[in-house]
């Protein structure tokens, strides 16, 4: 059975592995198993925030900005914290929707180049 090939810790300035190799002490099968859990809930957790503003539906933006931020810090997505801090604590009568729209729209826009990114770098899936 071939092994799997190391894993880089930092591949690009989108993201950073190092906190997943650290939880996985290091056995790359289980990194690569949770990269692709992490793509596949990403790309999930994206379309229904799209679908959520397209609603101007707040609280579900809420939970899911509050649901991505913790695998932000473990994927070492660090450019977003801002942005995801700022969707879980928008105030419907504070948050005009166009604004909240860009909000949506930088966080949707990164998390899928960090996905396209993984993909290309990383040999998974």
């Amino acid at each position: 059975m071939p092994s799997t090939p190391p894993i880089p810790t930092c591949v690009s300035n989108l993201y950073n592995l190092t906190t997943v190799l650290q939880m996985c002490r290091g056995n790359n099968e289980k990194v690569l198993k949770l990269v692709n859990t992490f793509i596949t809930t990403t790309t999930a957790a994206v379309a229904e925030l799209q679908q959520a503003s397209q609603l101007g539906d707040t609280t579900s933006i809420q939970r899911i900005a509050h649901r991505i931020k913790p695998t932000l810090s473990i994927y070492g997505i660090h450019q977003l914290e801002q942005e995801i801090n700022l969707l879980m604590n928008i105030e419907k009568e504070v948050a005009p929707q166009d604004n909240l729209q860009v909000r949506i729209e930088k966080v949707s826009d990164h998390l899928t180049e960090v996905i396209k990114t993984m993909r290309a770098e990383l040999p998974i899936i």
